[in-house]
């Protein structure tokens, strides 16, 4: 099947997937700029975001020189993410802080569209699959830890498309490799869960 005749089938889910990314990544943003800069930077305001570690995972996703003690829990998530920060930074000529809060605004919009994808690959109909979504983009998960920078909203995100691979399996093969790639890219992330 080529890719026009897909992207029409698809048209529907496609645009429900843009009107719920485009809710969240509106919602994200505000959410996202309304957190003190000092939560983000701050060494002192470790613990401060429900026991997480935001200035350390802010360093290690924006400095080389960064103390990356917490690699052991979560060992692949400072080379994934310190390059997207990176080059968000030289491509829009944005801080540090801008661009660590743009790429949380980017997981967030993934996030709602794998989690829409995932319950449309399990069989829910597209209004079943769209008030889950709904549900999940309002949950406390959401609220709280899609507009930090965390592994948790990554470790989330890989996850899910975890589970969207698996729910794909049902219904053609997929090479080895695949399920490699599956296994390195959400074990990496979330150890600690």
């Amino acid at each position: 099947m080529s890719f026009a005749k897909q992207m029409r089938q698809h048209r529907v889910d496609i645009l429900i997937v843009v009107g719920l990314a485009i809710a969240i990544a509106i919602s994200t943003y505000l959410g996202t700029n309304k957190i003190p800069n000092p939560i983000f930077t701050d060494l002192y305001a470790q613990d401060v975001w429900f026991g997480s570690d935001i200035p350390t995972v802010f360093g290690n996703i924006t400095s080389l020189n960064s103390d990356f003690g917490r690699n052991n829990k979560h060992p692949l998530f400072p080379l994934f993410v310190f390059p997207l920060v990176f080059g968000l930074g030289k491509l829009l000529h944005l801080e540090p802080i801008s661009a660590v809060r743009l790429l949380v605004v980017g997981v967030a919009v993934l996030w709602i569209g794998s989690l829409y994808a995932l319950f449309r690959c399990m069989g829910c109909q597209r209004l079943d699959a769209t008030l889950f979504s709904i549900l999940g983009g309002v949950s406390s998960a959401s609220v709280f830890w899609l507009v930090v920078p965390e592994s948790f909203s990554f470790g989330s995100l890989t996850i899910l498309l975890g589970l969207i691979f698996v729910t794909l399996t049902q219904y053609r093969p997929f090479p080895s490799v695949w399920y490699v790639v599956v296994n390195l890219l959400t074990v990496s992330i979330t150890i600690t869960n």
